[in-house]
This record gives structure tokens, C-alpha cells and sequence, in this order.
């Protein structure tokens, strides 16, 4: 740390071009290498690390596990985004969601001899089982809630990005299926805040396990959260939010692979159409300064850390 008040994490939701298309683990998969590598060389120009969110399918493949391990030695953070990244996992059963979360532990706990303690669950879908669970794993931080309604209008739009993309391909993207984007079981952390677990928990009894520090997008329901991804959706929007999250002693800016990649990147994997993406249409150059601007915004006034990292100092 180098004494300054403000505390900023990275966090790289590694949501795979195989996943997308619904074939992975993917051999060469873009999103793992081509894309990734303009990432990490993006970080390194800053001398930053990140956290990295791995699918733990993806594991089953001998390169992608190799390029974890490199991660982890270049210090960067693994961290645990399910197995197979379901978008329905907010309304798994406790079998079925202790699956998803202990097999991709395992595979990375053999891909870089350290077992993870960052936890992120798909689309922020947070169940009410995982909490139990990390904390018997051992995990430190959990940053599932996504804790603004501003989740609804996200659900609304991804519903129309499957739709238009049935309607452009003539064929269903593999990305997820239409209704599980409306299963959730988090209705209540996204109107009333990632603060809504407290309030629970002394009413019913205990949400979240002790030591499981949780990591929301935004700390109240009425402050706009800001994730990269929003620079995608309104410019002015994504200003506004930024704007908000300068003035947080801890903060933390999400970002996914398909932020930086175009269609040029997919190289023997362009004939997958199947997929729900929509950011391969743009300036991937003009994104890539965007997030470099925000990297050194973030810079002035804050040490950079890891998620666990982050979730320590705010223990403190």
C-alpha cells in the first residue's frame, strides 16, 4: 500500500467466448487468449494487478489451466465464478449450488496450489445457499450483490438482446436461455441494498456468515453502480455513476473480455453465432482508451488492490 485513503480493486468477470456460445471449454478460446492478452497489457502499462473470475469448465482445458496458473505467478487473484457460470444459480438447490461452487475451487486450488477466497456468482444471482458454503471453504469476500434496482432494467435488456439475436441468426443463443433470466431470488438486495441482509438477519436469523465480507456494486440502492460494461449502454449514465464511485473510500470496477473484443478476435471461432453478445460492433481501440482513462482516475487518490485485498482493509 503506499498511504493513500481510497482503496480500488479490479475485477476481471472472465466470462469465456466458449461459455457464450454455449461449447466450452473452447480449445483457443479468444476471450482466454487474444483478448485477454490486450488486458493484461493494459494492467502492466499501469503496474496493476486484478482479480480474475474463472469458469471452472473452463479448467478442463489444458491451456486455459496452464494461463491460470501464469495469472496467479504474475500476481493477479483468482478468484471462483462457478462452474458452469448457470444463470439460474439464485434458485439452485444447496446440492446443486455446493457443485458449482467446491468443483471450481478444486480446479483452481490444482491450477495454482492456492485455493481462492473471492467469490462472484453469475449475472450478480445470488443464492441463498452460497454464503454457508464459502465461509466452510474458507472464502473471505463475496461480491454477488449487485444491490441497485437499476438489475431489473439489465434483466430487461438482456431479455431483449436474446431476442434480437434469435430473430437476426434464426437461431436460440447458447449464452443462457430466456427465462432463467428472470429467475432470482435477490429481489429484495436490489431494491433496498446490499444493508436489506442486516435488516434480515435480525429479524429471521442469520443471511450471511461471519467472515464472508460482501462486496456490493454499490453501497446504497439510490447511488448508480457503475461496471464497464455501462460505457456500452449510455455514455452519460456510465459518466454520471463513475462520477459516484470516486467519492467511495472503497470501490472496485468490474469489467468483462467482450468489453475489448471485436469480431476480428475470434479468428477459427467466427462461425459461432450463437451467442447473445452485442459488444463486437464497436471501437474496440476507443473502449480500450476509455478504460485506461478510468484506470488513472482511479489512480490519483487510491492504492490499487486485489478483491480480498480490498475486503481486508475494509474489515479494519
Amino acid at each position: 500500500m503506499d498511504g493513500l485513503s481510497k482503496y480500488t480493486a479490479l475485477s476481471l468477470n472472465l466470462d469465456s467466448f466458449g461459455h457464450a456460445t454455449g461449447t466450452f471449454p473452447l480449445e483457443n478460446d479468444p476471450f482466454w487468449f487474444q483478448v485477454l492478452d490486450l488486458i493484461l497489457e493494459v494492467l502492466d502499462t499501469h503496474k496493476v494487478k486484478a482479480t480474475i473470475y474463472v469458469i471452472g469448465k473452463d479448467l478442463q482445458n489444458q491451456k486455459i489451466r496452464e494461463r491460470v496458473k501464469s495469472l496467479h505467478l504474475a500476481g493477479h487473484e483468482i478468484g471462483n465464478h462457478t462452474y458452469n457460470h448457470k444463470q439460474n444459480f439464485g434458485v439452485l438447490e444447496y446440492e446443486d449450488t455446493l457443485l458449482e461452487i467446491r468443483n471450481t475451487h478444486l480446479a483452481i486450488t490444482s491450477a495454482t496450489g492456492t485455493g481462492p477466497v473471492s467469490f462472484l456468482a453469475p449475472a450478480w444471482n445470488r443464492n441463498p445457499h452460497q454464503s454457508k458454503i464459502l465461509a466452510s471453504l474458507g472464502y473471505s469476500n463475496d461480491s454477488s450483490i449487485f444491490g441497485s434496482p437499476l438489475m431489473f432494467l439489465m434483466n430487461l435488456k438482456m431479455a431483449y438482446n436474446f431476442v434480437q439475436k434469435t430473430l437476426r441468426n434464426r437461431e436460440l443463443p447458447r449464452t443462457y436461455d430466456l427465462m432463467s433470466v428472470f429467475k432470482r431470488k435477490d429481489l429484495c438486495f436490489n431494491l433496498l441494498g446490499s444493508n436489506y441482509g442486516n435488516i434480515r438477519a435480525q429479524v429471521i436469523g442469520n443471511v450471511f456468515e461471519p467472515g464472508v465480507a460482501q462486496l456490493p456494486m454499490t453501497p446504497y440502492p439510490w447511488v448508480l453502480p457503475y461496471w464497464f460494461t455501462l460505457e456500452f449502454i449510455s455514455e452519460k449514465l456510465a459518466e454520471v455513476a463513475f462520477s459516484g464511485i470516486l467519492n467511495q473510500q472503497y470501490r472496485y470496477l468490474l469489467f468483462h473480455p467482450a468489453d475489448f473484443a471485436n469480431e476480428e478476435d475470434l479468428g477459427e471461432h467466427a462461425n459461432l453465432k450463437n451467442h447473445s453478445l452485442e459488444r463486437f460492433y464497436v471501437d474496440k481501440e476507443r473502449y480500450r482508451e476509455l478504460f485506461e482513462r478510468r484506470i488513472v482516475s482511479l489512480k490519483r487518490d487510491s492504492s490499487f488492490v486485489t478483491m480480498s485485498e480490498l475486503a481486508n482493509q475494509m474489515s479494519q
